[in-house]
């Protein structure tokens, strides 16, 4: 029988739950900001262009080429957009704790803006060269993806799991002390 050696603080199925609505909402934040910046800087008919990437992930550089089909490629595109994104968020929920007693939300958002270079990083200039994307990065603006995962993604991760932390947080200290009112009335 094997046992698994967890940190309470970590290994909570609600929290990483919440770490993959938090990818999700960061992942929304991401797609936006890059639509509207391909848009304004490169027109409108390359508006779909990041969807266009996310779905080269899948189906290979060609579904960038305009000429692709739209319809298959931009589900492609949400498919593999969405997914990374609610998998970064369970991953960097999985690195916190889960105690926001021991953090200010600065202290999270300079820990999600860190992840958030990273994450951009080893995307990049790890993982797309090694998987046969080259493409990938050679095709984006490196200040714009960095800006894009350490401004729109990450942060969003980070203060969605504070703000989630600090309810919890809150509705257990008021389930452990009762009101002020209820301690008069059985004085």
């Amino acid at each position: 029988m094997a046992t698994a050696l967890t940190r309470r603080e970590t290994a909570d199925g609600a929290w990483l739950g919440h770490g993959a609505l938090g990818g999700l909402l960061g992942g929304g934040a991401i797609m936006a900001f890059e639509i509207a910046l391909a848009a304004v800087a490169l027109g409108a008919s390359w508006a779909l262009l990041p969807l266009r990437m996310a779905a080269g992930i899948l189906l290979g550089p060609g579904a960038v080429d305009p000429a692709s089909p739209i319809v298959p490629v931009a589900v492609a595109g949400m498919v593999v957009h969405l997914t990374l994104s609610a998998a970064f968020g369970v991953l960097f929920a999985s690195i916190m704790e889960r105690d926001a007693r021991r953090r200010p939300a600065a202290t999270m958002l300079l820990a999600a803006i860190a992840y958030g270079c990273g994450l951009w990083l080893v995307n990049f200039y790890v993982i797309a060269p090694f998987a046969g994307w080259e493409w990938f990065p050679r095709r984006t603006s490196p200040i714009v993806q960095l800006v894009a995962h350490a401004v729109f993604y990450a942060p969003l991760v980070g203060l969605y799991l504070h703000r989630i932390e600090s309810r919890r947080r809150a509705a257990v200290i008021e389930a452990i002390e009762p009101p002020a009112v209820s301690r008069r009335r059985a004085a």
